[in-house]
């Protein structure tokens, strides 16, 4: 029989409900949604015993035992059900994420502050062909003066939002243990040099520097000059060498042996400057170039006692790692040969590239 109160079918349920006026007579109400036995009909709001009052076992409808009457206010009420048993309680998931670091399959997970993927990440497209791929249709041409329309549409975007003097936004290459910097460093101004070093982190050491005016500097780049403060006497052949050095990076000049080793494989630029003086009359000088000990240049120089020469070299000379480069000077004749004068020299080089 009809009663009032609540139903226990409410119980961990959501519903859905529908009211409507009967009409005089109406024993049938058609186009409802319910699953039978968890569905609840109010009339004028008296709460309808289930089999009793009416019948609902088709999900559909609803049939009363006795007719409407005209403008009865109806109410169904359709209870949406869930099995608690599909949920976890808050005990259950506490200790789901208190092991997540043990537990195999949310370790593979990626955790939201400190993610780590494996595979093959993409950025705008779903085929990424490397461990990071990032796919953009970049339509703008890059020009000195469309510079901000270029930063619009950049493929990689890395902002240091501090923005004092000598910060930087960098990106880190890493090969095994070592480490490779390159990125870009603010100055005193809003302009930034572009900066490449290696041996990262606390100890990264700058190896190539663009400055914000175009200016390109390799502060580790081999290079050397040397000269000598004694007269240098040339009496049969001798190896120049010098005792004062004005430049060494990197140590490959051995001033004191007067021998250059190329550090690596390269182009290599050497000038020479000499104020020779002749001590006979037709004294003649030979001047070579030697690579590994072989003579790869000779140049011929010729006077009389009492003149000076001035001699100047300059060559481009492609040299293998490990090579050697010297100089040397061989008196030809019996006469007393020449006298380099003292710091009237000076024997330079420079890794081109």
């Amino acid at each position: 029989m009809s009663y009032l109160g609540r139903s226990a079918k409410l119980s961990l349920k959501a519903q859905e409900k529908v009211s409507f006026l009967a009409t005089a007579g109406q024993t049938v109400k058609t186009g409802l949604s319910y699953v039978p036995s968890f569905v609840e009909v109010y009339v004028n709001g008296v709460l309808l015993t289930d089999t009793t009052d009416f019948t609902a076992t088709n999900g559909n409808s609803i049939t009363f035992t006795v007719a409407l009457l005209l403008n009865d206010e109806v109410t169904v009420i359709s209870l949406k059900t869930f099995t608690v048993a599909d949920h976890y309680s808050k005990t259950e998931a506490d200790t789901l994420l208190a092991a997540k670091a043990t537990n195999t399959a949310l370790a593979l997970k990626a955790p939201i502050a400190s993610p780590s993927f494996t595979g093959n990440v993409g950025i705008n497209t779903s085929s990424p062909e490397t461990k990071l791929t990032i796919d953009s249709d970049i339509s703008t041409t890059y020009s000195a003066t469309g510079y901000a329309a270029t930063l619009a549409n950049s493929m990689l975007y890395l902002n240091n939002t501090n923005g004092g003097s000598n910060t930087a936004s960098l990106i880190n290459f890493r090969t095994g243990t070592g480490d490779g910097l390159v990125g870009f460093v603010a100055g005193s101004t809003n302009e930034c040099d572009f900066v490449v070093a290696t041996d990262g982190g606390s100890n990264g050491i700058e190896r190539l520097r663009v400055s914000n005016a175009g200016i390109v500097t390799k502060p580790y780049q081999p290079s050397f000059n040397v000269m000598n403060s004694n007269n240098l006497s040339i009496s049969g052949t001798v190896t120049l060498v010098f005792n004062t050095v004005r430049h060494n990076v990197g140590n490959h000049m051995v001033a004191s042996t007067g021998i250059f080793t190329a550090p690596v494989a390269g182009r290599y630029l050497f000038t020479f400057k000499t104020l020779l003086y002749a001590f006979s009359t037709n004294e003649y000088l030979d001047f070579y170039t030697n690579v590994n000990n072989s003579v790869r240049n000779r140049y011929e120089m010729t006077g009389s006692g009492g003149d000076h020469t001035q001699f100047t070299y300059s060559e481009i000379v492609q040299l293998s790692a490990n090579d050697t480069f010297k100089l040397t000077m061989s008196n030809r004749n019996s006469g007393n040969g020449y006298s380099m004068y003292n710091n009237e020299n000076h024997f330079s080089g420079h890794l081109i590239g």
